[in-house]
């Protein structure tokens, strides 16, 4: 009986491979995995599109095309999608017309198994840097074409309220993240996070995408590779994405970003954005980490005069060949998987890398030809922090500069000063020697006017 079964069994997975590789062959010569993804990203057009603020004349023709699109892609998923059903179908009958049932439920359970196991192998496999095939496509579809959830955006109602928390910045490799960590683990702050992608405009669509993020409480070192481990979960600087619908990406330019000229709309729906995730996530305080709020860094500290603006600066030195060591590292990142730099400028990241742009700070001009040299990058430390000293005479108050050294001397001056100013309770959770600072001792040829404005930061720090 048993020998029965075995033998059954093998003629039926002789018979199975045949058609598998049948399968195997259509999969391949029509690409299913490039159809859906073409299939998707039309679809995505067709959405974006549709809400857009276009005339309705263009948008008819637009999408008229793009209807195009989709019927291509879509008649080969169905011409694989048949011939895998008629498969199963018939290989069905033959099952239960030829052998037993016993039969029948050892092979079809094994099979799906098999199947269940490579779809989700498919769909959720990450080969480098955290991004899968559905990733991939929500990403493309929602995030860089963006009218979709902006329509929801300008559609929710929220109550006007004065927004409350700390915004931290500073040029790159400043310290900023282990600001926004160190303060966000308190818990009395909300900050958006990496599994409030893509739907960011509408937390409520998004609780219901993270139902299928299966890799969600995952630990991994950031791509900065500089020690900080993240999750879905983890604060991110992601406010970039919300100015970039806003203002229609109308400030980023082929090689550099623009400074805003912020109207009052503008910061009244960024007020509205604040609120929404903080009243969805229940919390009073909302803290915020982005390195391009140089470009607005007056108009938003004016309109939120009840929140906290900490600016961070570094030693010079240290965080010139921070800047340099990260440029190159992102170039590796970005030849290896080059959806990251997509990724970079969908959530509007240009620090590094191959999308590298710079502040249009001055009239200088950088030769993009020379980001492997220390120069470039004193360059643009000076350009940076010599515009927000000019600056710090028009700032009112509640602008506060830090250099990152008093911070890990001492973190706790930090959590006790914004404890002090925003009035709350929390006992920090604070671990010795999580953000030492590396100094670098290299033998390096500062300008002297590079160290002069370091001293000079240093001279008009208020105390915190």
């Amino acid at each position: 009986m048993t020998f029965n079964l075995l033998s059954d069994l093998l003629n039926l997975y002789i018979l199975f491979a045949f058609f598998s590789i049948l399968s195997i062959f259509l999969f391949s010569k029509i690409k299913f995995s490039s159809e859906i993804e073409k299939l998707m990203n039309s679809i995505g057009d067709y959405l974006d599109i549709s809400f857009s603020n276009i005339t309705n004349e263009k948008k008819y023709k637009k999408l008229l095309k793009i209807l195009k699109k989709i019927l291509i892609p879509f008649f080969k998923i169905f011409l694989i999608l048949s011939t895998l059903f008629c498969f199963f179908y018939f290989f069905d009958l033959i099952l239960k017309k030829n052998y037993s049932y016993s039969v029948y439920k050892i092979f079809f359970s094994i099979e799906f198994l098999i199947f269940s196991s490579l779809v989700i192998g498919i769909l959720y496999n990450k080969k480098k840097h955290h991004f899968n095939f559905v990733s991939r496509l929500m990403y493309k579809n929602f995030l860089e074409k963006y009218n979709f959830q902006r329509s929801i955006f300008l559609q929710s109602k929220q109550n006007s309220k004065q927004v409350r928390g700390v915004f931290i910045t500073g040029l790159a490799r400043s310290g900023s993240t282990a600001l926004m960590v160190n303060l966000h683990e308190e818990g009395n702050f909300f900050s958006l996070r990496y599994n409030d992608l893509p739907f960011l405009m509408a937390p409520r669509l998004q609780r219901a995408f993270n139902i299928f993020n299966i890799q969600k409480n995952k630990v991994t070192e950031r791509q900065h590779k500089d020690g900080i481990n993240i999750t879905s979960k983890s604060p991110e600087a992601f406010d970039e994405i919300f100015w970039k619908l806003e203002l229609n990406n109308n400030y980023i330019k082929k090689r550099y970003i623009q400074i805003n000229n912020l109207k009052l709309n503008n910061l009244y729906n960024f007020e509205k954005f604040i609120n929404i995730h903080l009243k969805y996530n229940k919390k009073k305080f909302y803290l915020s980490k982005n390195n391009n709020n140089i470009i607005r860094l007056k108009n938003v500290s004016n309109y939120f005069s009840k929140c906290l603006f900490i600016v961070l600066y570094r030693n010079p030195t240290d965080h010139i060949l921070s800047l340099k060591k990260q440029h190159s590292n992102f170039l590796n990142i970005q030849h290896t998987v080059p959806f990251s730099l997509n990724f970079m400028n969908m959530v509007g990241h240009y620090e590094f890398g191959k999308g590298i742009k710079i502040f249009k700070l001055s009239k200088k001009n950088l030769k993009f030809s020379e980001a492997k040299n220390f120069k470039f990058w004193e360059n643009i430390w000076f350009n940076y922090y010599s515009y927000l000293l000019k600056l710090e005479k028009k700032l009112k108050q509640n602008v506060y500069f830090l250099d990152y050294k008093k911070f890990t001397d001492n973190q706790l001056i930090l959590n006790n000063f914004v404890k002090s100013k925003l009035n709350y309770k929390s006992k920090p959770n604070l671990k010795k020697g999580r953000f030492k600072r590396q100094y670098n001792y290299k033998k390096i040829n500062i300008d002297k006017k590079t160290l002069k404005l370091y001293y000079m930061l240093q001279k008009n720090e208020r105390n915190i």
